[in-house]
């Protein structure tokens, strides 16, 4: 029988929450007239939120930190890097497509 693997499960569970307080966060500091514009941002945030909590929880156990500190880095650092990274994600497809 398959083991599950629990250490990989918290860390879903802290990269949903992050993303979900990331967007609680832009919701408040977005204009609420341009919803395609926030819809956009918001997106892009809790999928940058759920990517780096994942690469900084791997980062920390690669260099041999405990699984529990781990995972609460991942998700300081998802946290806190989503909006810095959802801002380059954002001028990076309007200068793509020549967007305002």
């Amino acid at each position: 029988m398959m083991k599950f693997d629990w250490d990989y499960m918290w860390v879903m569970i802290m990269s949903v929450i992050m993303g979900f307080l990331t967007a609680l966060k832009l919701y408040d500091t977005e204009e609420k007239h341009d919803k395609g514009k926030f819809v956009r941002r918001l997106i892009i945030a809790t999928i940058g939120s759920m990517f780096l909590t994942f690469l900084f929880y791997e980062i920390a156990l690669y260099f041999g930190l405990p699984n529990s500190l781990s995972v609460m880095l991942g998700g300081g650092a998802g946290f806190l890097g989503s909006d810095t990274l959802s801002r380059i994600a954002i001028k990076w497809l309007e200068n793509k497509f020549n967007a305002k």
